[in-house]
């Protein structure tokens, strides 16, 4: 399915509510058959955008589906949840999916993580390359010694029916990718 009508963006949208309203004045107008069927046939394919939308599930809608998972698992401190979205093929930056679940069970027997809440999924980051999708959005993990926001790339791979995390990025909140990538100190080698 194309991503324009499995995940259209707003002004597809905006667009088409633009057309049946233009074709709603034109019904009002002329008040013939003809623009009354231009009217329907507007409506119709508005409907049938917004059916296709909501129906069909876009590499990106799966993608923020898997983060908002583990992020809930993670947060219920439920760290095996989180871990089944995430590849066997996982790598962040030397390391694999067996540090990754290190990492996650640490912080959950520690609970020195204490919440972690995403946000500001930006279309603008979405890139779709075969099977793989990369999405951008906003991380917020909240320790002992408060929040610390990150800008997140984060790469899913489709894994026979279902998107796995294969790798992320993490950046400044602010300067996102036109900065160097961040490595907490926690975790560097």
């Amino acid at each position: 399915m194309p991503t324009l009508l499995s995940d259209p963006p707003t002004s597809v949208y905006l667009l088409g509510a633009a057309i049946v309203i233009g074709l709603f004045a034109w019904v009002w107008i002329d008040r013939k058959r003809g623009s009354l069927i231009g009217l329907g046939i507007g409506v119709a394919i508005l409907g049938l955008i917004g059916l296709i939308d909501m129906l069909f599930e876009s590499g990106r809608e799966e993608s923020i589906r898997h983060t908002h998972a583990m992020v809930d698992a993670f947060n219920a401190r439920q760290a095996e949840g989180g871990l089944a979205h995430v590849s066997e093929q996982f790598r962040y930056q030397n390391y694999d999916k067996k540090w990754l679940a290190e990492q996650l069970r640490s912080a959950v027997l520690r609970e020195n993580v204490s919440k972690i809440v995403v946000t500001d999924f930006d279309r603008r980051e979405v890139r779709q390359e075969g099977n793989d999708t990369q999405i951008g959005f906003q991380a917020t993990v909240t320790t002992s010694f408060g929040p610390t926001i990150y800008f997140v790339l984060a790469t899913y791979r489709l894994e026979g029916e279902r998107r796995k995390l294969v790798n992320f990025r993490l950046y400044d909140k602010f300067q996102r990718t036109n900065a160097a990538e961040i490595v907490p100190t926690a975790w560097a080698k």
